[in-house]
């Protein structure tokens, strides 16, 4: 294990948070709020730079990365930045309980969107501001972040990194820079949150309201800041969060390639194809299951289109009380919790390339048996898969479920919550979803889980985010012998 790298990019990190913490602190300014929340991000944000300075002493510049380390550095940056990112959730008394803070920063950073604060519209408008921010730095990735904006590493070691953090079964470069092509994937998110914004207004939204929203949003986040969620914003604002959640649930890699080469080539993305014909298929079922429950088409349509997209990119943000659909549209949402979006996007889920793989692979199994084992390749738009691929994504893929099961069973042990609410709050959490049904529906919120089960949730937003490894590999006792 390389320490001096390790050291060195917590502490590039931890300036990068230092940094970020002053955003907040601006609206601190321009709303006149109470002197608490000033403090709050100022210590929080000092703090940060003296670590940040305290882990730089005895580093060199030479900083050497690979596939192990890479894996740790993410696993410990994000437990670092969750760590010290509850700071001013405590200091400033919006949520004095640490355990309640911690929950909330790795829900706000693994754009999870669940929450254990009651009263939303009660907080300040910098802890709001704060909360969405979180979501829209741990949309693309922190990582990802400091590459595109502070490039320390060489373009050898840096695509480790990339790799811990982003999401999907494999990770490339979209040109010969590394520097290009985190910046690229940064400017294609920020475009995205700005045209949002823009067309939020537009639809008469307020400007912070509209700029909190889009940053939950293009994150897949779901952190509201009104308390009955969405439900009260007009129809037109609606239909742009719902285009948006789904546009944040694409791999953005396709956008750089939509603008290089042709739309044709953008949707003859085996992926993207699958991915808008199960968000149809969904949106089609519901709107007709729960049609007698809507006053026309129309709204049953909006109302499915809404949630499904919501549910499927797992941004969370809900109009409706799903949990009293009926149960065919209950088990559509449950079936989208788990299946995520696209690979590279900024959503959850076990990813729809994934089980486009699984599925394949099954098939693949039946034919050899009634082919005299005859062996095909499996492909993903005319190109055959390396079988490490296929292993990993099974890998991937039991790990999962077995992770699933484990949690829910750990919060189990409360004895305050019914099997419903603690798969689901899981199930939420491992997929970084957010609402789930039971006492953790889309109108409720945490807050009826005990500590300890909160802080096993909040891990388990971080491995669901980070896809397992960066975090389960902190665990073994391999992982820090040095080499």
């Amino acid at each position: 294990m390389n320490y001096n790298s390790i050291r060195r990019t917590i502490s590039r990190i931890l300036l990068m948070q230092a940094i970020m913490l002053l955003l907040p602190l601006i609206v601190c300014i321009i709303y006149k709020e109470n002197f608490i929340n000033y403090i709050a991000f100022v210590a929080t944000s000092s703090f940060c730079i003296g670590l940040s300075f305290l882990l730089k002493i005895k580093t060199n510049s030479s900083i050497k990365i690979g596939p192990k380390d890479g894996l740790v550095i993410v696993g410990l940056c994000w437990l670092i930045i969750c760590l010290i990112g509850a700071l001013p959730y405590v200091i400033s008394s919006s949520i004095p309980n640490y355990i309640d803070a911690f929950f909330e920063t790795c829900s706000g950073y693994s754009t999870t969107g669940s929450s254990v604060v009651k009263n939303v519209e009660g907080l300040d408008h910098s802890i709001l501001f704060y909360r969405s921010l979180t979501q829209w730095i741990g949309g693309m990735g922190v990582l990802v972040f400091m590459l595109a904006f502070d490039i320390g590493q060489n373009e050898d070691t840096s695509i480790h990194l990339l790799r811990a953090e982003s999401t999907g079964p494999s990770v490339g470069k979209l040109s010969s820079k590394m520097k290009f092509t985190t910046r690229t994937l940064y400017y294609l998110y920020i475009g995205l949150t700005s045209l949002e914004i823009i067309l939020l207004i537009i639809g008469k939204n307020p400007l912070f309201d509209s700029i909190c929203i889009s940053l939950s949003t293009t994150a897949t986040g779901g952190f509201s800041i009104y308390n009955a969620g969405l439900a009260n914003i007009s129809v037109y604002s609606q239909y742009i969060i719902s285009i948006f959640m789904l546009l944040a649930g694409i791999n953005f890699s396709l956008y750089y390639y939509l603008f290089i080469k042709s739309i044709k080539v953008f949707f003859k993305d085996e992926e993207l194809r699958v991915y808008l014909g199960i968000v149809l298929l969904a949106v089609i079922g519901i709107s007709i299951n729960i049609y007698n429950r809507c006053s026309n088409f129309e709204e049953a349509f909006r109302t499915s289109l809404f949630q499904v997209a919501s549910i499927i990119t797992t941004t969370g943000f809900a109009t409706v009380d799903f949990a009293y659909w009926p149960s065919l549209s209950q088990l559509i949402i449950i079936i989208l919790m788990f299946i995520g979006s696209c690979a590279g996007s900024t959503s959850g889920g076990v990813k729809v390339s994934r089980m486009i793989i699984i599925n394949k692979s099954n098939f693949r199994r039946i034919d050899t048996k009634l082919n005299n084992d005859r062996i095909k390749s499996i492909q993903i738009n005319h190109q055959s898969l390396d079988s490490d691929i296929i292993h990993e994504t099974k890998s991937f893929f039991s790990t999962y479920i077995l992770i699933l099961f484990i949690f829910t069973l750990l919060i189990s042990l409360d004895g305050t919550n019914d099997l419903i609410t603690n798969f689901t709050a899981s199930l939420s959490s491992i997929s970084n979803v957010g609402p789930g049904f039971g006492n953790v529906g889309p109108c409720s919120t945490y807050v009826s889980y005990s500590y300890i089960s909160k802080f096993f949730l909040s891990i388990e937003m971080l491995i669901g985010r980070l896809e397992l490894y960066p975090i389960l590999v902190l665990f073994f006792p391999r992982t820090w012998q040095r080499y």
